[in-house]
């Protein structure tokens, strides 16, 4: 298989002569109305670019121009101009991987995971280093390796194998990779820590903090989170992540009394911990504040939004910029809220609680910016990335 195919033609080929099943599509999905604007196009006489296309000797795999496929399919066109390259299904695969990257409508980031994902899926190419993959996708290498994170907290107990620094191969353990076990796991591991509660927080959980003795007094930085300390998120703030996500089916890290007000069909509590589960559809998140439990659940969001597990999530946490969980959110984040002032926990009873000694921000990962801008604008300054 030659990875720069030579282009030898361009002609036009029997529209049913162009194979669209090999699994070359680079984007999440087609997308109807894009084929509907381009077939009125098509009737009105535009000339569109050929679509790519690689002859193995038998089939043409198609690379580049699924849309215009079927676009001419709608128009009941029988043909279609093609650009016509040697290759196989694979240089197929690979050259699809960046075909949208400078033309067409602009990738979402699901069209993104999907593109890096077909190579990361692949016993060849997930060896390329995270530089090379995106390179060939046309994304960033962070966005690259925090998929190869999240597939490998997938595969955990599967060796990985890589091409070293001096051409040999050799086996990464990845047992350790990704998002954390369960409670109970940790409870058995380590019986004699002090109760979540109170641990302090905001920690870099690459940097343990010292042992506290159970007999001294503890500084809790904040105790407000949505399940454990029983204090709970003012309903206002969930309303506005449910304006801005359109909807809210999962809360992962929460209680009973709790998900009266999330209100989300899907939850999680301390009794079938969240970080372990399969999460679905829109995710509001207030975390428990405790380490590890922050770093795991800051992980699991990220990384389930990353590897497309769920579509878009409103996470609330402290705006602690400088821990290496915040750092990971952001990995992921399209938009932030810092907020104005500091949020006001609610007890159990409903009544405004302590406050938190420091300010909280709203990390949100999803397409819908504008709307998430619109949501909390009035509530603090939203920065959102690019």
């Amino acid at each position: 298989m030659s990875n720069l195919a030579e282009k030898i033609e361009q002609t036009t080929i029997p529209l049913d002569r162009v194979r669209r099943d090999g699994g070359t599509q680079p984007r999440a999905e087609l997308n109807e109305d894009w084929a509907a604007e381009y077939a009125e196009q098509m009737a009105e006489g535009v000339r569109f670019p050929g679509v790519v296309v690689f002859y193995d000797g038998s089939d043409y795999w198609l690379a580049d121009g699924f849309h215009r496929c079927r676009a001419a399919e709608i128009s009941g066109l029988a043909e279609i101009s093609a650009d016509i390259r040697t290759g196989t299904r694979r240089d197929a695969v690979l050259y699809s991987a960046g075909a949208n990257g400078q033309h067409g409508h602009r990738r979402t980031n699901a069209d993104k995971r999907r593109a890096v994902m077909m190579l990361l899926e692949d016993s060849e190419w997930t060896r390329w280093s995270d530089r090379e993959i995106a390179r060939k996708c046309g994304v960033g290498n962070k966005f690259v390796g925090d998929l190869r994170r999240s597939l490998c907290s997938e595969h955990s107990d599967e060796p990985r194998t890589y091409i070293t620094r001096h051409g040999t191969e050799a086996q990464m353990n990845t047992s350790a990779i990704g998002v954390s076990g369960n409670i109970g796991q940790r409870q058995a591991k380590a019986p004699q820590q002090p109760e979540a509660a109170n641990m302090p927080i905001g920690n870099d959980p690459e940097q343990p903090a010292p042992a506290i003795p159970l007999n001294e007094p503890k500084h809790v930085h904040v105790s407000a989170n949505s399940g454990n300390n029983e204090w709970y998120t003012p309903p206002e703030y969930i309303e506005l992540a449910r304006a801005a996500m359109g909807s809210i089916e999962t809360d992962p890290a929460t209680s009973e009394f709790a998900n009266k007000t999330v209100n989300a069909p899907l939850y999680f509590t301390a009794e079938n911990d969240g970080r372990v589960q399969e999460w679905q559809g829109n995710v509001w998140m207030n975390p428990p504040y405790a380490q590890p439990l922050m770093s795991d659940f800051a992980e699991a969001v990220t990384a389930k939004y990353l590897g497309g597990e769920i579509n878009q999530a409103c996470v609330l946490v402290n705006n602690a910029t400088e821990t290496a969980w915040f750092q990971r959110l952001m990995d992921a984040a399209t938009a932030v809220a810092f907020l104005r002032g500091r949020v006001r926990y609610l007890d159990a009873q409903g009544n405004p609680a302590n406050t938190p000694l420091q300010g909280q921000a709203i990390v949100y990962m999803g397409e819908r910016v504008g709307e998430f801008k619109a949501a909390f604008a009035e509530r603090g300054r939203v920065l959102t990335n690019g």
